[in-house]
């Protein structure tokens, strides 16, 4: 009877659980959406010489969201297009890091790099961010969504 009664009870704790349908950084912002871009890849093609990255226009989002910050987002339905377009259930905002010696969040640095970039290549991807303490910089290393043009490590200067 114990035995039923805990698997009983880790079914229905599982069940509670469940995990984000996209992950990513917020890269662009209008009109009431974010765009959230995945950045883990997907191969493209049998070569694997393009990568394909999870992307989504989430609508009705709260306006305190921002670009450069990292998020979780549920969404049941989802339009078949590039990105997909959904109204999600929920959205989380990931913490920001800000190391100790740094004057900026990840957040902050990955926006800024975003603003030089534009989208001069096609659908940026931030890859990773990496505060180097001895050169007070951070780096952003920012690929392109389905494109073949070499990463680009944006340096981004710690100040606000």
């Amino acid at each position: 009877m114990k035995k039923i009664l805990i698997t009983f009870f880790v079914m229905i704790v599982l069940s509670g659980c469940s995990f984000p349908d996209y992950e990513g950084y917020v890269i662009d912002k209008e009109d009431g959406r974010i765009l959230v871009v995945s950045s883990e890849a997907e191969g493209w093609n049998n070569n694997d010489d393009q990568k394909h990255y999870d992307a989504l226009w989430a609508s009705g989002v709260p306006k305190d969201i921002e670009i450069g910050e990292k998020v979780e987002v549920w969404a049941d339905t989802v339009a078949e297009s590039y990105p997909g377009q959904a109204n999600p259930n929920k959205i989380n905002v990931l913490p920001a890091d800000k190391p100790e010696a740094a004057d900026l969040t990840d957040a902050e640095a990955i926006k800024k790099a975003l603003t030089e970039v534009e989208n001069e290549n096609g659908m940026p991807v931030v890859k990773s961010s990496e505060f180097q303490e001895a050169d007070d910089v951070w780096i952003v290393e920012i690929v392109y969504a389905n494109s073949q043009t070499p990463t680009r490590n944006v340096r981004i200067e710690d100040e606000k």
